[in-house]
C-alpha cells in the first residue's frame, strides 16, 4: 500500500470510540497512517482518546443542550474534504 493511509473514527459512545480506535490503528499501521479520533463530548474524552491510541484528536467541543450527533455532520464533511482521509470508521449506534 503506498502512501499514508489515515483512519479516522467517531463515536459519540466513547466506549465503542475505543473500540474503533483500536481497530483502526491495526488497520493505519498497516497503511503508515495515523488514527485520528473525531470527538464531540467533555474534553476528558478527547483525552482519553489520545491515550488509547488516536495520534490525533480533533475535539468538536461539548454540545450545547438540546444539539444533536446530527448538528456536526457539515464539520465533519468538510474536514473529510480537506483532509482526505482513507477511511472513517463511525460506530453503530442509532446516530451512526
Amino acid at each position: 500500500m503506498a502512501g499514508k493511509f489515515d483512519v479516522w473514527v467517531f463515536s459519540e459512545k466513547a466506549d465503542l470510540l475505543a473500540e474503533l480506535i483500536g481497530g483502526a490503528r491495526a488497520l493505519a499501521d498497516k497503511g503508515r497512517g495515523d488514527v485520528v479520533a473525531l470527538v464531540r463530548g467533555p474534553r476528558s474524552d478527547a483525552e482519553r482518546a489520545a491515550a488509547q491510541g488516536a495520534g490525533r484528536v480533533i475535539w468538536f467541543g461539548e454540545p450545547e443542550p438540546g444539539s444533536l450527533v446530527d448538528d456536526i455532520v457539515p464539520s465533519l464533511t468538510r474536514l473529510a474534504e480537506e483532509h482526505r482521509p482513507a477511511v472513517i470508521l463511525i460506530g453503530s449506534t442509532k446516530r451512526g
